[in-house]
């Protein structure tokens, strides 16, 4: 329990680093709430001694919502603004697995929007843009995390320190490149 302990606070402050790095940067609002999300959840279980985790499926909802505003998918954003004032109340009622699943379920439109935008450039620009491969990695890791909580697996703890540090690996890699950052952009041949 401590090696998780520590990892989260590990997590935590490289996650608010990244963001600070990435600021200014298209995606800085989706890092941003990520660097926020722990560290209001750590805040709330402390004074309140409970660890609500209401404020996690809130912050993917809004993950979900800026990288569907950035597509200029106007008609999706004010859906995913009506969907979140809806759920997140909703979701104060419900308890257990009920509500990881709806986290699994978010985590997954991410995921398919990410994959979106990665293939999209892969077919627009002709290349393979490695800073959305590690986003898509960053979401597969979270949705395993919930898929262990949900199948409760006796060595989740093992599952959750390893995924908590691969996602510090890829928030150190968010340290040192951005978005445009041409050394992890693999140039594809145009006669394929």
């Amino acid at each position: 329990m401590i090696t998780a302990k520590i990892l989260l606070y590990i997590s935590m402050a490289i996650w608010i680093v990244v963001a600070v790095r990435q600021y200014g940067s298209i995606l800085f609002p989706y890092f941003f709430i990520l660097a926020i999300t722990d560290p209001i959840n750590l805040l709330i279980g402390i004074i309140f001694r409970i660890n609500p985790p209401q404020i996690f499926l809130a912050s993917s909802i809004l993950v979900f919502i800026f990288l569907n505003s950035q597509a200029g998918l106007k008609k999706n954003f004010i859906t995913s603004v009506i969907l979140l004032t809806i759920i997140t109340p909703f979701t104060f009622f419900v308890k257990g697995d009920i509500i990881r699943f709806m986290m699994v379920v978010v985590q997954v439109m991410i995921l398919y929007r990410l994959l979106k935008i990665f293939f999209m450039a892969m077919v627009d620009k002709r290349e393979i843009n490695l800073f959305y491969a590690g986003l898509i990695l960053y979401t597969i890791t979270i949705i395993i995390k919930f898929f262990i909580m949900i199948l409760k697996i006796k060595t989740g703890i093992l599952y959750f320190c390893f995924t908590s540090a691969f996602e510090i690996f890829i928030g150190v890699f968010y340290l040192f490149i951005n978005e445009n950052s041409e050394r992890i952009k693999i140039r594809l041949r145009d006669d394929l």
